[in-house]
């Protein structure tokens, strides 16, 4: 039997499904389109992503190391694209004046706390005060980023680099040129990497990196 959070995630993409503006197919997959305005950008919502991917554990799983990606439990019924769809849908609902920021913010808050009881890394996780770092939460989980590359993410962006760090950041990844790691991982994640691989990691605390 669904809970009564996976019951509204698919409600939630059913109804989005049923208006979308356009809808395209890709594969045997037709993929539905929602447009909204963001300031002068048009701003496309789409479900399900036709290039949906896990970069971290597609990473693993190329490079036959561990650690690296979240292994998430979501809730029974639940799927990883469904989980980013519904982040992606609420926020189109914000641009769009059907839901009020307040009610996006309290149904990502209600999500992000189901997923942290299943998985107790995430609950360290510190997304702010505004929606967009709930938002990357959902998506970070979806997308199988481990909670400190999340939480990376969110105390960095939109700068990436950590602030005032003196390059520390970019040295890590020095041992790992020529392999292609499409995300941006936190300095303990890249150290992880480095060692696994037997590519001698640039050697410090990286405890200290200043976001």
């Amino acid at each position: 039997m669904k809970d009564d959070l996976v019951r509204e995630i698919h409600e939630t993409l059913d109804a989005y499904v049923a208006k979308a503006d356009m809808c395209f197919r890709h594969g045997g997959t037709v993929c539905n389109v929602l447009l909204s305005q963001d300031g002068d950008t048009t701003m496309r919502t789409t479900y399900p992503r036709p290039f949906f991917n896990q970069p971290p554990l597609d990473f693993e799983k190329k490079w036959g190391v561990t650690g690296i990606a979240g292994h998430y439990r979501l809730p029974k019924g639940l799927t990883a694209p469904e989980l980013q769809g519904y982040g992606e849908v609420l926020r189109h609902g914000a641009l769009t004046g059907d839901i009020s920021a307040e009610a996006m913010n309290d149904k990502l808050d209600q999500l992000i706390s189901a997923l942290a009881a299943r998985n107790p890394t995430l609950k360290g996780i510190n997304p702010g005060d505004d929606f967009l770092g709930r938002y990357n939460v959902v998506l970070g989980v979806a997308s199988e980023f481990n909670a400190k590359d999340i939480q990376f993410f969110i105390d960095t962006y939109p700068d990436i680099a950590p602030r005032n760090d003196s390059g520390r950041y970019e040295r890590l990844w020095e041992p790992l040129k020529g392999i292609d790691i499409l995300w941006m991982p936190a300095p303990e994640t890249l150290q992880s990497i480095a060692q696994q691989l037997n590519r001698a990691p640039v050697t410090q605390n990286v405890s200290k990196f200043q976001r």
